[in-house]
């Protein structure tokens, strides 16, 4: 599918359990590693490592600690944001963890979707604060939350020694 031809009504957002995951583990996976290695400048994140936090998803949807929201284009995984409900600072809030859209079709605004319906979520479960973490090098994305009214919040410093 083109992009030019693609219509809102093309794309399904959908609250997905374990089972749907596994079913498109090889899409997800491609997508989870392009986006776990964007969040590195200067250092390569193995995918030893990728596989290892992929492996404990079934255990987080067993528990109930994961909130994953996949967009679906023709049956296929196109897109997903992976979130989970924490506490900060005696406040409930939803954390997103991962959120990617497939390169061929960004620009679609299958990520604000994605968002929207982690807030509608959010919302009908009383919570009133979503935070989310980026590499600060990566201003594109900053720009992005920010238009979706998202505010700097914490600084986090490093220094290698």
């Amino acid at each position: 599918m083109y992009l030019s031809a693609m219509r809102q009504e093309d794309v399904h957002i959908e609250n997905w359990d374990w089972n749907n995951l596994e079913k498109h583990y090889p899409a997800f996976f491609k997508l989870y590693v392009e986006n776990t290695q964007g969040h590195e400048n200067e250092k390569v994140i193995s995918l030893a490592y990728i596989q290892k936090k992929a492996e404990q998803l079934p255990a987080l949807f067993e528990n109930k600690q994961i909130i994953f929201f996949a967009a679906i284009v023709q049956n296929q995984l196109v897109g997903f944001l992976w979130a989970y409900p924490r506490t900060f600072i005696e406040t409930p809030r939803i954390c997103i963890n991962a959120i990617i859209v497939d390169e061929k079709f960004r620009g679609n605004k299958i990520g604000e979707e994605l968002m929207g319906y982690l807030e509608s979520l959010a919302s009908s479960m009383g919570i009133s604060e979503i935070d989310v973490a980026t590499a600060a090098f990566k201003q594109n994305t900053i720009d992005w939350y920010q238009r979706l009214g998202y505010l700097p919040e914490r600084v986090q410093l490093f220094k290698k020694i």
